[in-house]
């Protein structure tokens, strides 16, 4: 069973290291971030290359799961007046500006998401914080009483 490496599905890795992914990949599903990061999944393999297999077999989403990072970023925008629409309206312009800033970056993938998760968390605490409707302002306005 002599096999040279450009016939492996992965051939930057060994014929031993191909074989238990395609056998990882018929049992379980092998763009399994979790698996992968928790060791369930390839339990021999060492840490840099648990890395080089994460890089190269796991998409985009499972790649960061399997680096333990969230996947999803969310906005809630609280719209109770003029002035709030207003200023929802600067912050979301901003965060389009930086969004597309992030996207044009000659980082990897993973930089640049990560940048973007940030930048959509720091807008959606500004909005928050700045809005009439939330609970800081609330507690700020309440009058004081004895």
């Amino acid at each position: 069973m002599n096999r040279t490496n450009k016939n492996l599905a992965y051939p930057q890795f060994g014929v031993k290291l191909n074989e238990d992914i395609k056998r990882y990949g018929k049992t379980k599903d092998i763009n399994d971030g979790f698996a992968l990061r928790d060791k369930s999944m390839l339990p021999t393999l060492t840490g840099p290359q648990r890395s080089a297999v994460a890089k190269a077999v796991l998409d985009h989403e499972q790649y960061m799961n399997y680096r333990g990072v969230k996947i999803e970023s969310r906005v809630s925008i609280p719209i109770c007046s003029i002035k709030c629409i207003r200023m929802v309206r600067k912050e979301l312009h901003l965060l389009y500006k930086d969004l597309y800033k992030i996207q044009r970056l000659k980082a990897s993938v993973f930089e640049r998401v990560m940048k973007a998760q940030e930048r959509v968390t720091w807008t959606h605490f500004r909005i928050k914080t700045r809005s009439p409707a939330s609970e800081f302002n609330r507690k700020a306005l309440r009058p004081y009483k004895r």
